[in-house]
């Protein structure tokens, strides 16, 4: 057998495995920014429907400086808060159930958290962890205390991580795992408990 022709089909083999070998690592890296990028877009959709909620606890009307009295309405748990807004009195619920996961999903943590305003649910988005810490200026000690009382508190946090509905196999292990985003934010409405 000629030593040429046995060299050039070890040399041809061992580039056509470097080429599949890059085009696998290619794949991978594209599955893993499409996912990434997916769950970024969900949590700015999350986060600019929050934002413009949380930060308008108790306002009455955008033209004016009118408050309610008490905004917050209910906040049974850390999964969940109740509060008035705007000048028609509209009620906005965000609650998230771990209870009903997202079926859509192969990830088994994926739950819905809702919106829903004066009884009609307007947004869900689906989210692995979802957090609502209450907390209140103790002057005394020149901290924020956390409260369990929401109606006492001046600053609501909030804790929200957004994972990938589909896993994706990690290049060094080889388990699967899914693409994780966190949000954390803590807001301070001028409306809630007002010194004056």
């Amino acid at each position: 057998m000629n030593p040429g022709f046995v060299t050039s089909f070890v040399i041809g083999g061992l580039m056509l495995l470097s080429i599949l070998a890059y085009q696998m690592n290619m794949a991978s890296s594209t599955q893993e920014t499409t996912l990434s990028t997916i769950n970024q877009y969900n949590l700015d959709n999350l986060v600019e429907i929050m934002s413009a909620d949380f930060e308008r606890i108790g306002f009455k009307d955008n033209n004016s400086n009118e408050t309610f009295e008490d905004p917050i309405l209910a906040a049974s748990d850390d999964e969940k808060l109740e509060f008035k807004i705007s000048d028609t009195g509209a009620t906005i619920i965000w609650y998230a159930d771990p209870n009903d996961p997202v079926s859509s999903s192969s990830n088994q943590d994926d739950y819905y958290l809702y919106r829903i305003e004066s009884g009609t649910t307007t947004s869900w988005f689906p989210v692995t962890y979802f957090q609502l810490t209450y907390k209140k200026f103790n002057d005394l000690t020149r901290e924020w205390d956390v409260t369990a009382d929401p109606t006492e508190a001046t600053r609501v946090e909030v804790e929200v991580i957004i994972e990938s509905q589909e896993p994706i196999r990690s290049k060094k292990s080889g388990q699967n795992s899914y693409h994780r985003t966190a949000w954390k934010k803590t807001f301070t409405p001028n409306n809630i408990n007002k010194p004056w």
